[in-house]
C-alpha cells in the first residue's frame, strides 16, 4: 500500500459512501480525537449509522477509537 497522503487517498477511493464521509471528517481534524456526536453533526447521519461506520473503519484499522472519541490511525500520516 502507499503511504502518507497517497494512503489516505487510497482509502477514500475504496470506502463505501458512509464510511468515506466519516473517514473524511476524521482526516480533516489531523489526528485529534473527535467525539462521536461531532461525526453526527458533520455528516447528518443518525447516531446508529455513525456507530456502525466507525466500527467498520476500526475493523479496517484506519481509525482509533477511545473514550475520548475517534481519530484516524497514526500510520496514515507517515
Amino acid at each position: 500500500l502507499p503511504t502518507g497522503q497517497d494512503l489516505q487517498d487510497y482509502w477514500l477511493k475504496e470506502l463505501p459512501e458512509g464510511e468515506k464521509k466519516i473517514f473524511q471528517v476524521a482526516l480533516e481534524h489531523k489526528g485529534l480525537y473527535m467525539p462521536r456526536q461531532f461525526f453526527q453533526e458533520a455528516t447528518g447521519y443518525q447516531r446508529s449509522s455513525v456507530n456502525i461506520y466507525i466500527q467498520k473503519l476500526a475493523t479496517r484499522q484506519i481509525v482509533e477509537v477511545s473514550k475520548e472519541g475517534v481519530r484516524p490511525a497514526e500510520f496514515l500520516f507517515g
